[in-house]
This record gives C-alpha cells, sequence and structure tokens, in this order.
C-alpha cells in the first residue's frame, strides 16, 4: 500500500498529527477552499426564512435601540448584532457566522488524524465540506451549526486530553460547550450519548470486558472534568454569550429554553411528520455518508473502539430522536452527519487498509467496464422518471422498466466474470474507485442542487416554507413610490399587519414609519398598506392593490416514490406546491 495510507504515530509525540507540505496538504487546502466557496457564494441571494428573520429583526431592532429580545436564541443574536455592526444589516451579513463556522468544522477531521488515519481523514472532510445539509445549515441563520462546531470543539479537546495537553483540552472544551449550549438544543442528544455510553462502558469493565482504549479515553476525560479551571471557565463563557456581553441579561432564560426545546422534541409525533420523514430526508441527501458511516461503526465496534461507539451511539439516538419526534426541519438530523462522516473516514480507512495490490491497468479496465454499465443504467432511470420522456417513450415505456431492473442484475454478473477472469484484487479495486467516486459525485451534486439552484423550492425535503423572492419585488416598488411621493425612499408611512412578522418588518425596516397594527385609525392613516388577504373597505377608500408571493409550501415531498424519486434524480415532479400571498395596498 501507499505510504499515504500508513496509520500516524503522531500520538507518542503527544501532539496531533498535522501532514507535512505534501500532495496531501494540497488536497486538504483545496477541500477546505471548496467548502468556503459553496457556503459564501452568493450568500446573500436568496431571501431569509422565517426563522431567520425572527432572529435577524431581533437583532437589529436592539441595535437601533429597542429593548433586548427574551426568546432570541443567545449564540444568533450574538452574531447577527455583531455582523450588523460590523457590516450593516443584510441577508448576507445575518449568515456570515454560520458560513465560517460550517467552513471550521470541515477542519475536525484533520484535527483528528491520527484516530482517523490519513485516508479516513481525506474522505472524512471531503463529506463535511460538501454535505448538502451542512451547506444547507452553514447558509441558514440557525443553531445547527454553531452547535456542531461546539461539539466538534468538544472532540477536538478530547483528543488534547488525550494527548497530555490539558491546558489546551480545558480552553478549547470550555468554549466549545459554551458555544454549544447557548446555540441549539439538539447538543443535548450528544451529551447524553457521552453519559449513556460512559454508564455501557462501566457496566463492561464490571464484567471485565474491557474495550481497547477504555483506560485512556476515560482516564482523561474524567481527569479534565474534576479541573475546576474548567467548569469556570465553561461558566463565564455560557454567561458572556447567553448575556451577549452583559448587554441582554434576559439571554440567561433564552439558554435555558434551549434545554426545554430539545425536552420537548422528546414527545411522539411533536414535528407533525410521518415517523419515516426525518429518515427519508437523510438517505435524500446523505446516502453516501450514511452508508460509509454504517460500514464505519461495523468495523470499529469489531475492534471494540469506545471513540466509534459513542461516535455511533451520538448518531443513533439523533436519529431516533428525529424519528420519533417526526420533525419536518432537518435541523435535528444534520446533528447526525458530523458523527457519521467521521464512522465513514474509519470505514475508507479500514477499506484501503484491506486492499490487497493489484494491476493497474486492469483495475482501468474493469473500472471502465464497470462504468459503462452504470452510465447506462443511470440513463434508463432518467428517462423512466422523468414525465417528459415518458409522454415520447409510449409503448417503449415497459421495455424501459426492463432495463432499469435487469441492469443491475448485468453489472453483478459482469462483476463475477470480472472477478474469475480478471482477479479478485482488481474487482475488488474497480468496485471500490467506483463507489467512492459515484458517492462523492453525487455529494456535490445534490449539494449544489439543494444550495444553489434550487435553494428556495419547497419541494427541496429540507426547505420548509421558503419566502419568495417576491418580497424583494414589493420592497423595490415601495421604495420607487416612495421617492415618487415624498423624493425620499423611505418615508412611506407603512401599517402592516401583525401576523406577518417577522417577514414583513425585516425586509421594510429601513421605513422608519413602518406600524404593525390592524387598527382602522393606524390604516386610514398610512399611504400603503401590506395585509394578508383582502380588507373590506380599501378599495373604496381610494386604494390600489397587487398581491405579492410572501413564501411557497409543499406539504408533502414525499408524496409518491415515483414523484421523490423523480426529483432526486432530475428535479422535476417532486409535491404540489401553494402560494401564500399578501396584499400591498397604495393610493394613487
Amino acid at each position: 500500500m501507499p505510504k499515504l495510507a500508513e496509520k500516524s504515530q503522531a500520538g507518542q509525540k503527544g501532539t496531533p498529527d498535522w501532514p507535512a507540505l505534501t500532495l496531501e496538504s494540497l488536497i486538504y487546502a483545496a477541500l477546505l477552499g471548496g467548502a468556503a466557496f459553496i457556503r459564501f457564494y452568493a450568500l446573500g441571494r436568496w431571501p431569509l426564512l422565517e426563522g431567520e428573520a425572527r432572529q435577524a429583526l431581533s437583532a437589529w431592532r436592539f441595535l437601533h435601540g429597542g429593548a433586548p429580545p427574551s426568546a432570541a436564541v443567545p449564540l444568533l443574536f450574538d452574531s447577527a448584532t455583531l455582523s450588523f455592526f460590523l457590516f450593516g444589516a443584510g441577508d448576507a451579513a445575518a449568515r456570515l457566522v454560520p458560513a465560517a463556522l460550517g467552513t471550521a468544522v470541515v477542519l475536525l477531521p484533520l484535527a483528528l488524524r491520527r484516530r482517523l488515519g490519513t485516508w479516513g481523514a481525506l474522505a472524512a472532510t471531503l463529506m463535511l465540506a460538501f454535505s448538502p445539509t451542512l451547506v444547507f445549515y452553514s447558509r441558514t441563520l440557525a443553531g445547527t451549526i454553531p452547535g456542531l462546531a461546539g461539539l466538534g470543539a468538544l472532540l477536538l479537546a478530547v483528543e488534547y486530553a488525550e494527548l497530555g495537553q490539558g491546558r489546551k483540552a480545558r480552553l478549547v472544551g470550555a468554549a466549545g460547550l459554551a458555544v454549544a449550549l447557548t446555540s441549539s438544543p439538539w447538543v443535548y442528544t450528544a451529551l447524553l450519548a457521552g453519559l449513556a455510553l460512559y454508564g455501557l462502558a462501566l457496566l463492561a469493565r464490571r464484567r471485565a470486558d474491557r474495550w481497547a482504549d477504555w483506560g485512556t479515553l476515560t482516564g482523561k476525560v474524567a481527569a479534565l472534568l474534576r479541573e475546576r479551571r474548567a467548569w469556570l471557565g465553561l461558566g463565564l463563557g455560557v454567561a458572556l454569550l447567553s448575556t451577549a456581553v452583559l448587554m441582554r441579561l434576559g439571554g440567561l432564560q433564552a439558554t435555558a429554553d434551549l434545554l426545554a426545546a430539545w425536552l420537548g422534541q422528546l414527545v411522539p409525533g411533536s414535528g407533525g411528520r410521518s415517523f419515516g420523514y426525518p429518515l427519508a430526508v437523510l438517505l435524500f441527501y446523505e446516502t453516501g455518508t450514511l452508508t460509509l458511516g454504517v460500514a464505519g461503526l461495523a468495523v470499529e465496534l469489531r475492534r471494540r473502539s469506545l471513540w466509534a461507539a459513542f461516535l455511533g451511539l451520538w448518531a443513533g439516538l439523533v436519529l431516533v430522536q428525529a424519528t420519533v419526534s417526526g420533525a419536518r426541519d432537518g435541523e435535528l438530523v444534520a446533528q447526525a452527519i458530523l458523527p457519521l462522516a467521521l464512522l465513514g473516514g474509519l470505514a475508507v480507512e479500514a477499506l484501503v487498509a484491506w486492499l490487497r495490490p493489484a494491476q493497474p491497468l486492469w483495475v482501468g479496465g474493469s473500472l471502465a467496464v464497470f462504468s459503462v454499465l452504470v452510465g447506462f443504467w443511470w440513463l434508463q432511470l432518467t428517462a423512466y422518471f422523468n414525465p417528459a420522456a415518458v409522454a415520447l417513450l409510449g409503448s417503449y415505456l415497459q421495455a424501459v422498466w426492463f432495463l432499469c431492473l435487469a441492469t443491475p442484475l448485468v453489472i453483478a454478473m459482469a462483476g463475477a466474470v470480472l472477478w474469475r477472469w480478471v482477479g479478485r484484487s482488481e474487482t475488488i479495486w474497480a468496485l471500490s474507485l467506483l463507489g467512492l467516486g459515484v458517492a462523492g459525485c453525487l455529494l456535490v451534486r445534490n449539494s449544489v442542487s439543494l444550495n444553489h439552484v434550487y435553494a428556495r423550492d419547497p419541494r427541496e425535503p429540507l426547505v420548509v416554507a421558503p419566502t419568495s423572492v417576491d418580497v424583494r419585488d414589493m420592497v423595490s416598488f415601495l421604495e420607487t413610490w416612495s421617492v415618487r411621493e415624498a423624493l425620499d425612499q423611505h418615508a412611506l408611512t407603512i401599517a402592516a399587519s401583525p401576523d406577518l412578522e417577522p417577514l414583513v418588518p425585516w425586509y421594510l425596516r429601513d421605513f422608519s414609519a413602518l406600524r404593525l397594527s390592524s387598527a382602522p385609525e393606524d390604516m386610514a392613516e398610512a399611504e400603503a398598506l401590506v395585509t394578508t388577504g383582502a380588507v373590506e373597505g380599501l378599495e373604496t377608500s381610494g386604494y390600489a392593490s397587487t398581491t405579492y408571493r410572501l413564501r411557497t409550501v409543499c406539504d408533502a415531498p414525499f408524496a409518491d416514490s415515483y414523484s421523490a424519486f423523480g426529483w432526486w434524480l432530475l428535479r422535476v415532479g417532486g409535491g404540489a406546491v401553494r402560494p401564500e400571498t399578501c396584499r400591498l395596498w397604495v393610493r394613487p
């Protein structure tokens, strides 16, 4: 095997295993650059979702003299406030900190290279860099990515503790846990996994059933937990982040509310969807990561790795909680991506170590055969699941369906023939390269489709009631109308229905005379009105109206298997979409 695949020995030196300036370093640099590009490119292109607008509006009002909000998520409030102070309020500025933290999470496998191995760390970095789910939440003002970044810092702190670097472990661990506890309720699932595994390991120890890294891992972690300075640092970090450096004392209650939100998700059916919906979302976007993660867990459990058992328990508890709650959004499911990617890296490392030397020429030939067959299969699937092609095929549709079913059998037969005539090693190499290549291509394809092409299409299962770009058109019209009426872009007196908060107040924030009211006297004085529907008497009072889409909704993204697979394959079909609108009234 190439030297690149050898297990590192940096743990013997007491330092993380950082690669030298080699081809491997260039690959990491390319992956980091790709991760940053896909997260930061056109960050403000799409309007804020309703949850994003709520957090952003709270920060903007606070900066403009409003009362400190009581319900805003502490870390999101802090990050939006800081971004608005430095760069001005805007959709892109609101998302800067999640995008930066999402890029930083990509480097976690590099810091854990001693555990993952060379190839495993590279594979895990690739999965985290282009994960459709993680990229989506990196481009969203939500607590998912900050929470994962904090938990990643905890894993790094454990690594430092094992290497005997107690001071770094305390600093990184306290900072990471403070960020996690003030950003997302779902971090408690990972903490629960750690406690559960500790109990299971104690039980195994009493039965003289030691795990490979039990003594070293638990001993160092226990020593870290006994450090009073670590707990003091954690308390200080939580207090400062919760209160926005003592500017928002009510943020301590908001941090406590995150625990209540997590407990609420333990109620069966609390998410309002079927129990299988969250797992279907994970399979839709993260098939390769899920498959490799399960394989890595199976391999490492046979080796009795306590660290891998924690990752598996973490991912398992997340998926169980998501399934029980039936959550519509993917925030909870996204928490499983990090442990699954790390386990997937372990699977790739084990695969590379298991592969035997092979003849490159025969590997290339076998790979070409498999690639042609898989490409042919893909074309048949696209024809069968494309409604436009189905209309043209007519009576040939059954033949195409037969080819869709028969091609996997042909691929299996080709594998058996190559195994027998060419050789076992060459065939396994070809299948491994093909599988990893297809998984990587699908990962990048799904990530680009979700985050840059169809980011506000409600037929995407991860997108919940996306805000329509029509909202920005409404703002442009009002600015133009204000210039016409008052020679100032933001001089209009506008009254908006309270139930349009937070989206309409966020996008009309620059209109200083904006009021949230449905009282008749306020409407009578306003030069423009924004309502959720028709209002009796306005048309006879001299107002003219037009309708704008506020958001679009797809109630059943997985309406049936045919439309769901067609959307995954070609982004055609999908569930039925309905608009939610608002009406703008002005006096001509």
